[in-house]
């Protein structure tokens, strides 16, 4: 952790301001930074009482393990990861947390199919969005779109997850000093409001118990753009799509109380038995020019994917109690509320929407 991110970050609780305590600092490089404009978490106090020759200094500290405190409550830093959030936390769904921790825990690889999941995701983010743009990955997971987006020209990059997948995150991001990983829960984000240019949050309200607690914590500390990906009510696809997806809810309300290392070897069955042949029998329709009928099996998107990110969706999938899904009227609305005019991907996953801030 830098000491230079408390001029963004705040106590979840209270929104005030953070200072460091007891740090055990370490030198290492990293970009260059301008002066921060309201906090110096370093000193403690406002940035403009601090000296010019102290701002620069800290710009190479790197803080290993220490506590942040607002006078009211503390927080850990352990391994440089700021943490908000904890295991007894009540806050929090524990069901959920330690579902995908367990799930970046085991699918913690680069695969090379990301790298076209980055142009569906973020394809119709226009480009200038990144340039010194400060961005929040909301629910990184082990930070595979993190690690793509940090290489783009943006300020700082703040790769948040409330799960133990943050460790997994840190080690991805390694090698990617623009990114900043936190442990924190999406519904209390520890930002201060307005602060990210740019936020995505990939596959993550749909899980929530109160999505739109998820919703309204990235909307207030997102002045800018936000993009959501969230699992769709089939409502582009023929009838008979939604009534395997019933089958599979009722499937998905068992295999969820199942034991995760279980899970975890069932996500290969599923995989081997379910995923890949569909997927094989629609790519290779397509490949005799028959488009249009292989996009309409069910799970063609995979068509173009390997059976190892077959397996991690299989058990993202069926390893989860929650899960929401909505037609595109319904993030049309929701978007709305918070002030957001919504555009939609026509690719594959369904539905993408980046929202605009209304003028």
């Amino acid at each position: 952790m830098r000491f230079y991110i408390l001029n963004d970050l705040v106590a979840p609780a209270s929104r005030k301001s953070l200072r460091v305590e007891g740090a055990q600092v370490v030198e290492r490089d990293g970009p260059f930074v301008e002066r921060c404009a309201r906090w110096c978490g370093r000193r403690g106090a406002p940035s403009d009482t601090v000296a010019e020759d102290e701002c620069r200094a800290c710009a190479r500290m790197w803080i290993e393990s220490g506590t942040l405190t607002d006078d009211s409550a503390c927080y850990p830093i352990t391994d440089g990861i700021p943490r908000f959030v904890g295991e007894a936390d009540r806050g929090i769904d524990c069901d959920t947390q330690e579902s995908f921790g367990y799930e970046w825990q085991h699918f913690d690889a680069m695969l090379p199919d990301y790298d076209l999941e980055i142009e569906n995701y973020f394809g119709i983010v226009p480009d200038d969005i990144f340039r010194d743009a400060i961005v929040l990955d909301a629910g990184c997971g082990m930070g595979r779109w993190a690690w793509h987006i940090a290489n783009r020209p943006v300020s700082r990059l703040y790769a948040v997850d409330f799960s133990r997948a943050i460790d997994k995150a840190a080690r991805t991001l390694a090698d990617r000093p623009k990114a900043h990983c936190i442990q924190a829960d999406i519904c209390n984000l520890p930002f201060r409001s307005g602060v990210a240019d740019f936020t995505y949050c990939l596959g993550v309200l749909h899980h929530l118990q109160d999505p739109d607690a998820g919703m309204r914590s990235v909307a207030r500390v997102t002045r800018g753009p936000l993009l959501v990906y969230l699992y769709y009510a089939l409502d582009n696809r023929p009838r008979i799509h939604r009534m395997l997806l019933s089958i599979v809810t009722v499937a998905r309300s068992l295999t969820a109380r199942l034991p995760k290392r279980v899970m975890l070897c069932l996500s290969w069955v599923i995989a081997a038995v379910v995923y890949w042949p569909l997927a094989r029998l629609a790519s290779l329709l397509d490949n005799f020019g028959l488009k249009r009928l292989a996009h309409q099996f069910p799970l063609s998107h995979y068509r173009r994917y390997s059976f190892t990110f077959m397996v991690g969706d299989a058990f993202d999938r069926f390893a989860t109690r929650i899960e929401n899904r909505y037609s595109r009227s319904d993030i049309s609305a929701w978007l709305a509320r918070y002030g957001r005019e919504a555009t939609f991907s026509n690719r594959t996953p369904f539905w993408v929407s980046l929202g605009f801030p209304k003028k």
